[in-house]
């Protein structure tokens, strides 16, 4: 749902007028007049939904002269119907290079916005701020801000504005490599191997493939829609595994990444083969579903009339002085994924208010009011309970659920009106009757 609301052209207009507003007021007088920002945004559609908007707002305050974007993504994407690339993008905003790094030094262009495109590797003195509003945490939360860690000549300060992370998350990620990370005890280096002889007796992928894959990665300049295909065939031969194979492949792959990526810090491994499957995996595993997380549609259930982007805090963050402890050899045999604990809905409900902004003033009780009379009655209990079809459970619940839904028009007429819609009312029947653990919880 938070995710559904950040890629919402609503909220794209308003950050992008935030953003927009810490340009001129902190970027652009940064560094005696050079300085430069970046965008980091959740997907390649959304870095192309800012690039257009802050175009336009700039164009609408008369700076489209002065201060120019620039987007960065491989591959084409759709917009109005037509395919565009970066190149194809940036040229209609008069950046014709093609090498966007070389290219962004021109005074004119001051802003740099990506998805995952040079949250590495990327090197800009001139960069000052950055505007985050992607979850970020650990080795990609440094290397993503250590963007602005290059030193020139009159720069004395950075900036950056977030969106999404909280404090906490930023401080842990830096803590962890601050003073000295130490290994809590000697590890193995055979135990990559273990764990790669493992992955292989799935027979998902051959060395061809791994060898073709990697050839395409280390390109200059790739295009990122070619790593697909390979990709995307393991993935369809790993969905064959039985339910339990699937499993414990998919943690093997994880076991194997966090293993190696420590490991090889410390041990230079001779065997050039275990950083190409460790590059492979680490995309690999971005495409393995979450089982029971169905793709639902939430366009109809927010109401963005409730949203605030208010400032949280403006501070440094400090890291302690303190060295890392880390045990290598700390690596889980179980399912791939941590099992979900399901929030009860008033947790829900506080942690979306808590991001956006707080919901009309009774609606957050009144909600949870009307739920837990719903859920304890004592008719509504056997419909749920009783072997009727859901045809029957339906025509049922929707009675027990209007007239609970009476008592709130005395309090909150909102939320009446809201209850009575038979959109919502199918929705609360459907997870009713879907969801027998949430009504437990419903009911405490």
């Amino acid at each position: 749902m938070i995710k559904w609301v950040d890629s919402n052209p609503e909220t794209i207009t308003r950050k992008c007028g935030i953003i927009i507003d810490h340009l001129l007021n902190t970027t652009v007088k940064s560094i005696e007049g050079r300085g430069k920002g970046m965008v980091i945004v959740r997907s390649i559609q959304d870095s192309v939904k800012f690039f257009m908007e802050m175009n336009k707002q700039l164009k609408d305050k008369g700076l489209h002269n002065k201060i120019k974007c620039v987007v960065g993504f491989s591959g084409e994407q759709q917009v109005n119907g037509e395919k565009v690339t970066e190149h194809s993008l940036n040229k209609e905003n008069g950046f014709d290079s093609k090498d966007i790094p070389t290219g962004f030094k021109n005074p004119l262009y001051r802003v740099l916005i990506v998805c995952n495109k040079f949250q590495t590797g990327f090197d800009e003195p001139l960069l000052h701020s950055m505007f985050i509003d992607k979850p970020v945490n650990g080795v990609q939360c440094v290397q993503t801000l250590s963007r602005l860690n290059r030193k020139t000549r009159g720069k004395k300060s950075t900036f950056v504005l977030d969106f999404v992370n909280k404090v906490e998350t930023i401080q842990e990620s830096f803590q962890n490599f601050y003073q000295t990370t130490i290994l809590s005890e000697d590890t193995d280096p055979n135990l990559v191997y273990d764990i790669l002889d493992k992955i292989r007796n799935y027979n998902l992928f051959t060395p061809q493939e791994i060898e073709d894959w990697n050839n395409i990665f280390f390109t200059e300049n790739r295009d990122d829609s070619l790593l697909q295909p390979t990709l995307n065939v393991v993935l369809d031969r790993w969905k064959e595994l039985s339910d339990e194979d699937r499993d414990l492949s998919r943690t093997q792959f994880s076991n194997y990444c966090k293993l190696y990526g420590y490991i090889s810090m410390v041990h230079q491994f001779d065997n050039i083969e275990l950083e190409k499957h460790y590059i492979f995996f680490e995309y690999l595993r971005k495409k393995f579903p979450v089982d029971g997380n169905e793709r639902i549609d939430v366009s109809d259930l927010v109401d963005l009339d409730s949203l605030n982007l208010d400032i949280k805090g403006k501070l440094n963050i400090s890291l302690e002085q303190e060295d890392t402890i880390f045990d290598p050899n700390e690596y889980g045999e179980g399912k791939g994924k941590d099992e979900e604990e399901f929030d009860l809905l008033s947790e829900i409900i506080s942690e979306i208010n808590d991001y956006y902004g707080k919901v009309p003033e009774g609606t957050e009780d009144g909600t949870k009011k009307l739920l837990k009379d719903i859920v304890n009655d004592k008719e509504f209990q056997s419909v749920v309970e009783s072997d009727n079809t859901d045809s029957n459970k339906r025509d049922k619940l929707q009675n027990i659920i209007s007239d609970k839904n009476i008592k709130t028009l005395d309090t909150n007429h909102k939320l009446y009106d809201y209850f009575e819609k038979e959109d919502v009312k199918e929705k609360m029947i459907r997870m009713f009757i879907s969801r027998p653990d949430l009504l437990n919880q419903l009911r405490g």
